[in-house]
């Protein structure tokens, strides 16, 4: 009996050792070539052979101060190909969109190999995405699809990009996508022998799926796979932000429970918070959604607290303060405030008309037409009455972001 009990301990101690010399010869992906983004996974030039260059780029998964610091570094480099797509990137994650672009669009112009163009035309996509620009973002996705790239990794990237293009969309085939979302994390598990960073963007997509086909407890199952992932992994703040208000989106929209939604909320905006500044665009937008939140709750008060918090950030970014105005316009209409609705409506309508942006949604006629013809009192003509507002709009939004 005991010479079965001794060979039974021996078989046992030598699965462990052989089990633990396994989990060691799992590959871990190094993700300092890509960044997973709010709807986009991010695409850097490799250059493995310039440490200094690698080093920075590693720096371009932090927080504002450190892409400054990145910036000033990056532009002391020589220019080429992948230092004008890293300072596309580095802009683009502090949000400002028309630097991104510029250095974006230098990249393209110097990009010669298709792993080039991929990383430029995936980051564009990215920069117009986040801008509501559906069909450029969706051209450029297109094109680095299209791209002849036959790395497995860049390869998984570029088909998790473009399933999550198809979605956002409106491609309402959702048992489709959820097949095709499946493939791709088991694609990534054999590619590397884990689901990592890549995982979690597929996670994510997988959970928005399943939430619009009504499968509330499969979607709850993928979010916490892509949580788990990103707690295990590297804890990426701004990742985690995102996932929380997914998952805020799902309670309001789709299962009607907003202390659950606005709980989510509040966690984006806490795990934004403690990692940027309090200018930042994601910061902003949160507070938009979840004003936005307190609105359709009819808790106007609490989404006007919202929308001011964000306005007085909100210079650098007008296409979000024209829409934030417009809500706020919303807002004290509600309230019967006749006189604040009209000047919020006025000066949503001046930040659109100089920017020339597409109209917001719900401005099914010209905004500065309703507000005078319901919402003022005035002896002045519509013409006269008009210019006398853009002008009063102009020097207010002057005076209250000082530029």
């Amino acid at each position: 009996m005991n010479k079965y009990l001794k060979y039974f301990i021996f078989v046992l101690i030598i699965s462990v050792i052989l089990i633990g010399c396994h989990k060691k010869a799992v590959i871990l992906p190094d993700d300092t070539w890509y960044i997973v983004d709010n709807n986009t996974i991010l695409m850097i030039c490799e250059d493995v052979e310039q440490e200094p260059y690698k080093t920075l780029v590693t720096q371009l998964k932090g927080n504002g101060d450190t892409l400054k610091s990145t910036i000033e570094e990056l532009k002391g480099m020589k220019s080429d190909v992948k230092i004008e797509n890293a300072l596309g990137v580095a802009y683009l994650r502090l949000r400002k969109f028309n630097d991104a672009e510029r250095y974006l669009e230098t990249a393209l112009n110097l990009s010669v190999t298709e792993e080039q163009k991929a990383c430029v035309f995936t980051n564009l996509s990215a920069c117009y995405l986040l801008q509501d620009k559906s069909n450029e973002a969706y051209n450029y996705s297109e094109q680095a699809y299209e791209t002849n790239i036959s790395d497995s990794e860049k390869r998984l990237i570029l088909n998790s990009n473009m399933l999550m293009e198809k979605y956002i969309n409106n491609e309402t085939n959702y048992k489709k996508i959820i097949k095709e979302g499946k493939k791709l994390i088991k694609e990534e598990k054999k590619i590397f022998g884990s689901n990592e960073q890549i995982g979690i963007f597929n996670y994510n997509l997988l959970a928005k799926a399943n939430y619009n086909s009504g499968n509330n407890n499969i979607g709850d199952f993928y979010m916490k796979k892509a949580l788990e992932l990103n707690n295990i992994a590297n804890q990426y703040n701004y990742v985690n932000a995102n996932l929380y208000q997914e998952m805020s989106y799902n309670y309001f929209y789709y299962r009607n429970n907003f202390d659950k939604a606005i709980e989510c909320a509040n966690k984006s905006i806490e795990f934004l918070e403690n990692w940027q500044a309090k200018d930042h665009y994601d910061i902003l937008k949160a507070y938009y959604r979840r004003g936005k939140l307190y609105y359709l709750h009819h808790n106007y008060d609490k989404a006007m607290d919202d929308y001011e918090i964000a306005l007085e950030q909100c210079s650098s970014y007008p296409a979000l303060a024209s829409s934030l105005y417009f809500e706020l316009g919303n807002t004290y209409e509600q309230l019967k405030q006749s006189e604040k609705s009209a000047k919020c409506f006025i000066r949503s309508y001046f930040i659109w008309q100089r920017e020339k942006f597409e109209a917001p949604p719900g401005w099914n006629k010209d905004i500065l037409e309703y507000v005078y013809d319901n919402l003022v009192q005035t002896d002045l003509d519509y013409e006269n009455w008009y210019q006398e507002q853009l002008k009063q709009a102009e020097s207010n939004l002057k005076e209250k972001w000082k530029n």
